[in-house]
């Protein structure tokens, strides 16, 4: 297979190398002399090649495989015809002027020099000539449409005229006219200009979803057929090498003490106003879910010291100056707290102004949005953004008086206060990490799991623990009205119920599922639990606002779920004596690398939607896509069972990077999630 050998090895270094000069020399300069460059689309033309050549040399028997190949073949060359062929450009309209008069060309970014004018009256914009179709568009209104009885926009939508004719754009919604997709990308702060996206590719879109409908097609059948292989799979040899896992959990408590009696609220008060409805997050909810947000946010706590989540919230909003002097604001970064000069992880309001106005403002200025840093400048300015915005009055907002949003039902407020209260992820994650560690060293220690009294009693715990994870997922789901996918804790949950259910279904063809997917949903409910000091249960971004989203999200994390699963495995049995892969773990990559494969390009197919392009080579795309790579060697290179427990040990590295790395640290298109 060293067709297929040298164009992966090629392509990922490649890949790897143009993320890292991306931070460096920034996305312009990589865009255009990496993946626009012809040397990278000779790397691509040379891998659909080795393609071809497996096929033509009949390595690729099953038919399913074959229209699988076939597939990815007509994807790149789709993707070659869209490089080489399709225009796109950026549109700029306004109200009441008389530059909303245009001319479409059919190569946008065509350099040459002669233009033409967009209007006998505007100088300010002109595209590019070449012999093309004569449109005359204008901007009838543009509005952002807001969560109701908030500022919060919910979408960007642009009424528009061409040729007379009127229509619609909005976000994931665009308009085809023409040959052409207009898409709405942006707009003027004064909310009478618009800013829209155009592209112009009639023939490469049409090969790549030719090629996307049948990688579908083919994955599908492959998954289908996966399904049910691997039920004599049950030897337990492999399970027997490991000596078991020691990870030990430190919970230290904070401490805060104020430097002086501060006024507050009486908990009667407090308690009053628990149950108030409120507009919070651009949803109807009540003042408890706030004040318990907002005092995580800000202390890092549930509550201070011997005052409620709602004492100090209210007691802030009416004595703001007085709150000044107390050091209630967490900041978890020791070089930051130096250079504040403050003693502890705890500071006070009064600490980050003097005469200079704002101390965090040059701060901000002097570090790069992507050093530690700078993240933890950027979350301390969110917490004082929150208590100005308490001080102000403009953070707690009553329900509209005209009636448009309800106030929460008493059964929705008792959901909301038990999503609140109950630390669900704290105590989960320390529940299933400790049963995974205790099945793990039992099984490894040949004590079995999976027979008699032991294993029946084993099995009802671990279902048990599946169905109420599942239930509190869908608590989410209903007090936040939408599927809990928009964010990293929300993923992480959605991990979890993957790798709980994944442990049901495999429990009795792989004797190490059962520990194994413990401690995945374990280390997910604990990522959850670390991100969720933040407000949580928010409504989304309007880009974010498509039914793409749950399906991308999901597809895509339960190919995560699997492949943690083959690394916890690699990880017990990485000394393995065995001479060849188990099958049903090949069969487990199989279904892996298939899910993740249709989880990217069905997010190509929303990014083409939202933005008019389905490949920006964005970070998270060019890293999914490395993943995607990595986990397609072993499919294709047979491996000894230790070879193939090294290569899945590192093989997960790129899914840490591409989950973790990327969000963290390299930032894109997907930084909104």
């Amino acid at each position: 297979m060293k067709f297929f050998l040298l164009p992966a090895i090629l392509s990922v270094a490649v890949l790897i190398i143009a993320t890292i000069l991306e931070q460096r020399l920034g996305t312009p300069w990589v865009i255009d002399n990496v993946y626009h460059s012809w040397w990278f689309v000779a790397i691509w033309a040379v891998a659909g090649a080795s393609i071809i050549i497996m096929i033509a040399r009949r390595r690729i028997r099953k038919v399913s495989s074959l229209l699988f190949h076939t597939a990815l073949v007509v994807i790149l060359i789709g993707a070659l015809v869209t490089h080489l062929t399709a225009t796109e450009d950026i549109l700029h309209l306004r109200l009441g002027t008389s530059d909303t008069d245009v001319l479409v060309c059919d190569n946008l970014l065509s350099t040459d020099e002669d233009v033409c004018a967009t209007s006998s009256k505007s100088s300010e914009r002109q595209m590019q000539r070449v012999c093309g179709t004569t449109m005359a568009i204008a901007l009838d209104s543009f509005i952002v449409a807001y969560y109701p009885g908030t500022q919060t926009p919910r979408d960007y939508i642009s009424y528009v005229s061409i040729d007379d004719q009127h229509f619609t754009i909005s976000m994931n919604r665009p308009l085809t006219y023409g040959g052409y997709r207009f898409f709405q990308s942006s707009f003027d702060s004064d909310h009478r200009g618009t800013i829209l996206s155009v592209s112009h590719d009639p023939i490469g879109t049409p090969i790549t979803y030719v090629g996307y409908a049948l990688l579908v097609i083919a994955s599908l059948w492959m998954l289908i057929r996966g399904a049910r292989v691997g039920r004599a799979s049950r030897d337990n040899r492999a399970s027997r090498v490991a000596r078991g896992l020691l990870i030990l959990f430190a919970l230290s408590p904070l401490s805060l003490s104020a430097q002086q009696k501060l006024p507050y609220v009486s908990l009667e008060q407090a308690d009053s106003a628990s149950n108030v409805a409120i507009v919070y997050h651009d949803r109807a909810t009540i003042f408890h879910t706030l004040a318990v947000d907002v005092t995580r946010k800000i202390t890092h706590r549930d509550r201070l010291d011997d005052l409620t989540a709602e004492q100090m919230v209210l007691s802030i909003a009416q004595w703001p100056e007085q709150w000044s002097y107390a050091p209630i604001i967490y900041i978890d970064h020791e070089p930051l707290c130096d250079i504040l000069g403050i003693s502890g992880k705890y500071a006070r309001l009064i600490d980050l102004f003097d005469n200079g106005g704002y101390r965090l403002t040059p701060l901000m200025q002097q570090h790069s949005s992507n050093t530690p840093i700078a993240k933890a400048i950027t979350a301390v300015d969110e917490q004082v953004g929150l208590y100005i915005m308490l001080a102000e009055g403009t953070l707690i907002q009553s329900l509209p008086a005209d009636g448009s949003v309800a106030a929460p039902s008493a059964f929705r407020a008792f959901c909301e206060r038990l999503h609140s209260d109950f630390h669900y992820t704290k105590y989960m994650f320390m529940l299933l990490l400790t049963l995974g560690i205790i099945q793990w060293i039992m099984d490894n220690g040949q004590w079995t799991m999976h027979t008699g009294r032991l294993g029946l009693h084993a099995n009802i715990v671990h279902c048990t623990l599946s169905i109420v994870h599942c239930l509190f997922y869908l608590l989410r789901w209903y007090i936040g009205g939408r599927i809990p996918l928009g964010n990293g804790p929300e993923t992480m949950l959605f991990l979890a119920l993957v790798a709980l259910w994944l442990g049901v279904w495999l429990r009795r063809r792989q004797c190490m599922a059962m520990p194994f997917c413990l401690l995945i949903a374990g280390f997910a409910l604990l990522v959850a639990y670390l991100g969720e000091r933040d407000p949580q249960v928010t409504s989304l971004m309007p880009v974010l606002l498509s039914p793409w989203l749950s399906i991308h999200v999901s597809v895509i994390m339960i190919s995560y779920g699997l492949f943690a699963f083959l690394f916890l495995n690699a990880l017990s049995t990485v000394h393995c004596p065995l001479s060849t892969v188990h099958y049903s773990l090949s069969t487990i990559l199989r279904c892996a690398v298939l899910l993740l494969t249709i989880g990217i390009f069905i997010g190509a197919v929303w990014a083409n939607q939202s933005w008019g392009r389905y490949w920006a080579w964005d970070p998270k795309e060019v890293w999914a896509l490395i993943t995607l790579i990595v986990y397609s060697v072993p499919l294709h290179v047979r491996l000894s069972s230790r070879a193939w427990n090294i290569y899945m040990l590192a093989a997960f590295l790129s899914v840490l990077i591409t989950y973790f790395g990327v969000n963290y640290f390299m930032g894109g298109l997907h930084s909104y999630a």
